[in-house]
């Protein structure tokens, strides 16, 4: 992605100094596969089973640790969703939509 807006070098450095990066990208069908499991499986465990867990209930209406996290965690796994769908389409449909449009 880094390439596609102008930023070579900057991935030439990142290989060089995280030569994983090479092994991610020649096995990314398999990056990709188990990625989508991990939040797929993420958003079974906060959306799909009931809760269970026991949180402290504030007398004051002040909100409690368990809602602190539960909010972080529905932001960050969120997040982390989109930037998935980013590269999955940065990996499978830009350049075939690019060839396809001719740009």
């Amino acid at each position: 992605m880094l390439v596609a807006i102008g930023m070579g070098a900057v991935v030439a450095g990142l290989v060089s100094d995280f030569p994983a990066l090479i092994w991610l990208s020649k096995y990314k069908e398999w990056t990709f596969l188990v990625a989508g499991i991990m939040i797929g499986f993420n958003f079974w465990l906060f959306y799909g089973r009931k809760s269970n867990q026991a949180c402290e209930i504030d007398e004051y209406g002040n909100e409690t640790a368990c809602d602190t996290a539960a909010r972080w965690s529905k932001i960050i796994l969120w997040i982390s969703f989109g930037l998935y769908v980013v590269g999955l389409f940065s990996a499978y449909l830009l350049l075939p939509l690019q060839q396809f449009s001719g740009i």
